[in-house]
């Protein structure tokens, strides 16, 4: 009789764990972010092919997760100018509530003319591929090649519709199922296809370099490749809108060629015919570096407050203490008049190492509305906290006066805050509280400055910020 009971005992336990398990199934991260359930960071780990991305998720549901990552998973680049990536490899792991799961992924480039990813470049989820890329990703995932040079060559057949015929490998069975799958994916017949024969494997060899200089004016450029004799040999880049300002592109281009060649990599203005038209050039070779190691990537936000006494439309940019633009942020945009003009900007650019940076708004006019330092140590986003800044203003008039403005200023010369407004005061001594919010960080200098309706100075007074 005990053996029975516990026979039933066991069976029933089984059958529990066995219906809790089923009902358990793994939810893809696509569908996860959709309900946010989840809240993901991605940043490269350097380079496109590999174990070259990773995911930092974050549980922010009110229980455990399962989490699936199908191959086809797609992450586009924050930074427009460096590939997107697609993700090799099937994953399921359980994340805890609240808990965070840090996972590298393995990927290959979906955009063979843009720059190999450097290390902690930001990445954002994009899609799950269901169309042609997800075959082959699932074909690479199902077979394990995800270490198969081939595997990126069949990507990009498809990403960047390259020649299928081309494709080649020296173990035939990697080289049709690969084929095969991107023959599935762009609807073609593998059976009909008459792939390039090749009497023996030629190794493919990769190409990064990076292309910088300034730009005067807004206009298309290409990116063109060159032999070491300066005869063209293919553009990597075509028609792509550079803004005015610190142009700083990497790129990245494959060649079957031997492996001491050396190209010339040249920025042109292809409407320019009758004049010079390269903007920058590079020599790169195989062992040639994506980035220019005297470069800086920022990654920091700043809270930008500043004063508006009418409606204006505003210019944001980044600009170095040379007036050399880097970055621009907004053009024409209108902000109503305000006494604290609030703007976020995160910043996630490259810039050289050495110089002073400055975050600065223009009217249309050109004249300056305010500026403030960007710093640019660390990789850390820095929150600034909001400080309430208190002070008794402290004035003695001899007669009264109309039209009195008392305003608040930083060590640039920038309005913080406005305290009067056409204001009348009597004749003899005041003392005027004030108090006002601001994002500047401890240990400000302020100058309170009252002026009248000519805008002449009645008294100014400077404050050392708490």
């Amino acid at each position: 009789m005990k053996t029975t009971i516990l026979s039933v005992s066991l069976f029933i336990l089984f059958s529990f764990f066995s219906f809790s398990s089923a009902q358990m199934a793994h939810i893809e991260l696509a569908e996860l972010i959709e309900k946010q359930q989840v809240k993901i960071n991605a940043r490269g780990l350097g380079g496109y092919f590999g174990e070259s991305l990773l995911l930092n998720i974050y549980n922010t549901y009110s229980k455990p997760l399962l989490v699936k990552i199908s191959a086809g998973t797609i992450f586009r680049s924050e930074d427009e100018g460096i590939q997107d990536l697609m993700i090799l490899e099937d994953y399921q792991f359980a994340i805890q509530k609240g808990a965070t799961k840090l996972q590298p992924v393995m990927t290959a480039c979906i955009q063979a003319s843009n720059g190999s990813p450097y290390k902690n470049s930001l990445y954002q989820f994009d899609r799950l591929d269901n169309e042609g890329l997800s075959k082959v990703a699932q074909t690479i995932a199902k077979h394990d090649y995800q270490k198969e040079y081939l595997a990126q060559s069949s990507v990009w057949c498809v990403s960047n519709n390259k020649e299928t015929s081309y494709l080649s490998h020296p173990k035939k069975e990697v080289f049709e199922n690969l084929a095969k799958a991107v023959c599935e994916a762009k609807g073609e017949d593998f059976d009909k296809m008459k792939f390039t024969a090749q009497e023996k494997y030629i190794p493919t060899y990769t190409f990064n370099g990076y292309l910088q200089t300034f730009l005067e004016e807004d206009q298309k450029v290409n990116i063109e490749v060159y032999d070491a004799q300066g005869k063209f040999f293919k553009t990597i880049v075509k028609n792509f809108p550079a803004k005015a300002g610190f142009f700083y592109r990497s790129f990245m281009f494959t060649q079957q060629i031997g492996e001491d060649a050396t190209f010339k990599i040249k920025l042109i203005n292809p409407a320019k015919e009758n004049e010079e038209r390269t903007l920058a050039e590079q020599e790169v070779n195989k062992n040639s570096i994506a980035h220019n190691e005297d470069m800086k990537l920022i990654e920091t936000e700043n809270k930008f407050v500043f004063v508006l006494d009418e409606t204006t439309k505003l210019n944001l940019a980044l600009y170095d203490d040379q007036e050399h633009l880097f970055k621009s942020y907004f053009t024409d945009k209108e902000y109503n008049k305000s006494s604290q003009t609030v703007i976020n900007i995160r910043h996630n650019v490259f810039i050289p190492k050495s110089g002073t940076y400055f975050l600065i708004a223009k009217d249309t006019n050109g004249k300056e509305v305010g500026r403030e330092r960007v710093y640019t140590d660390g990789h850390k986003i820095e929150r600034k906290e909001m400080i309430v800044q208190r002070h008794n203003f402290e004035v003695n008039l001899v007669d009264p006066v109309s039209g009195v403005n008392l305003d608040v200023y930083d060590q640039y010369g920038n309005k913080v805050a406005n305290i009067l407004e056409n204001s009348g005061l009597h004749h003899g001594y005041r003392t005027i509280p004030t108090v006002f919010k601001h994002y500047l960080g401890r240990g400000q200098t302020f100058y309170f400055r009252m002026t009248d309706r000519n805008g002449i100075l009645i008294k100014e007074e400077i404050v050392e910020g708490k």
